[in-house]
């Protein structure tokens, strides 16, 4: 290869380079530690209201505890009732489907459900900390799910 071309060529791969330490220095471009929570169904009881909740656990965490305080409100940011759902046990790269009744309450009276704090955070080795920060929301359904 001549010094002309050798000199061409140079700059590229140093592009190349930067570039590519760029990519890997923007925030989020890594693999993200986050538990997807999802409000994926609701059904009407007589009893109450039942919700299907798919969580899943994209961190490198066993959950032995996940315990969220949640809010429901009304069409009018009433507060309708406070609950405490408990995700765990969660593996790490675990899916799972959790079911729970909203006793006395008709579906059609929540607009959305507000995840206020987590009670209990716990993997094998003890408390953790900022489990609100791996929490992603979302729903499927007409009520809203919030941090």
């Amino acid at each position: 290869m001549s010094l002309f071309h050798s000199l061409l060529r140079a700059p590229a791969r140093r592009f190349r380079w930067l570039a590519l330490g760029a990519l890997f220095s923007i925030p989020g471009a890594a693999l993200a530690e986050i538990v997807k929570v999802e409000i994926n169904k609701i059904e009407q009881r007589d009893s109450g209201c039942l919700f299907y909740l798919v969580s899943g656990n994209e961190s490198a965490t066993n959950f032995q505890e996940l315990m969220l305080d949640m809010v429901l409100f009304d069409s009018e940011d009433l507060i309708l009732r406070r609950i405490a759902i408990n995700l765990a046990p969660m593996s790490a790269g675990k899916t799972n489907v959790k079911m729970f009744e909203i006793a006395d309450t008709q579906c059609t009276t929540i607009s959305k459900v507000l995840v206020n704090e987590i009670l209990e955070c716990r993997d094998d080795t003890g408390q953790i900390e900022g489990c609100l920060d791996l929490l992603s929301p979302g729903s499927r359904t007409a009520i809203s799910l919030f941090l």
